[in-house]
C-alpha cells in the first residue's frame, strides 16, 4: 500500500515561493511511489480558537468549532507524510498557518507515528530570520512528544518563484519528500 503523504500551504499567494516548495516536496514523494494531496489553508474556513476548553472537558477530544479544521485533522491523522509550508512574516508564520496550529489543541493530534516536514522561504538570504519560526517549531513539537523529519528553509527566495532559482534548496526538497516516504 501507498504511503499518503498531505501537504499545507500557509501562504495567501498561489504559485508563491512556498506553495512551490510544498509541490517540490510532493513531487518528491509521489516519484516513490506517494500517494498526495495540497491543502490551501487560504482556501479554507478556519476559525481562530475561542480557548473554552471543550477539547479538554474529559472524554475524546472534540473540538467546539464546526469548520473546515474538522475535515483537515481526520486527513491529517490518516496521513503518514505531514508537509508543513509557511513564509516567514515578521519572524514568524503566517496568521492561517499560526490559527491552523492553533487548531491542533482542539483535536487529538499526536504525530508520533508520522513523519514532519517543514518548508519555510524567506524573503531574507540571512538563514537567522528563520529562528523565531523554527523554534516554535520544535517546541511545538516538543510538546507533542515528537520529531521533524526535516527542514526545508529557503532563505533569500523574495519574488515569487525565487525558489525555482534555488537549485540546491529544490534538489533537497525532492529528495526529503522522496526519502520520507521510504
Amino acid at each position: 500500500m501507498s504511503k499518503k503523504v498531505l501537504g499545507f500551504v500557509g501562504s495567501p499567494r498561489k504559485n508563491g515561493n512556498t506553495d512551490i516548495l510544498v509541490d517540490v516536496i510532493l513531487e518528491g514523494a509521489k516519484s516513490a511511489g506517494a500517494e498526495i494531496e495540497k491543502v490551501f489553508l487560504a482556501d479554507m474556513d478556519i476559525a481562530n480558537c475561542k480557548e473554552c476548553l471543550m477539547c479538554h472537558s474529559g472524554g475524546p477530544k472534540v473540538c467546539s468549532i464546526k469548520d473546515d479544521m474538522i475535515g483537515i485533522a481526520e486527513k491529517m491523522q490518516e496521513a503518514d507524510v505531514l508537509v508543513f509550508g509557511t513564509p516567514i512574516f515578521w519572524w514568524g508564520p503566517t496568521g492561517i498557518f499560526k490559527t491552523f496550529m492553533d487548531r491542533w489543541y482542539g483535536f487529538d493530534l499526536g504525530f508520533p507515528d508520522k513523519k514532519l516536514i517543514f518548508a519555510y522561504p524567506s524573503g531574507d538570504p540571512d538563514v537567522y530570520v528563520a529562528r523565531f519560526l523554527r523554534g516554535m517549531f520544535e517546541a511545538s513539537l516538543d510538546y507533542m512528544d515528537t520529531k521533524a523529519f526535516a527542514y526545508v528553509p529557503a532563505a533569500g527566495a523574495h519574488d515569487p518563484g525565487d525558489v525555482c532559482k534555488m537549485a540546491d534548496v529544490v534538489e533537497y526538497a525532492k529528495q526529503v519528500g522522496a526519502d520520507s516516504v521510504k
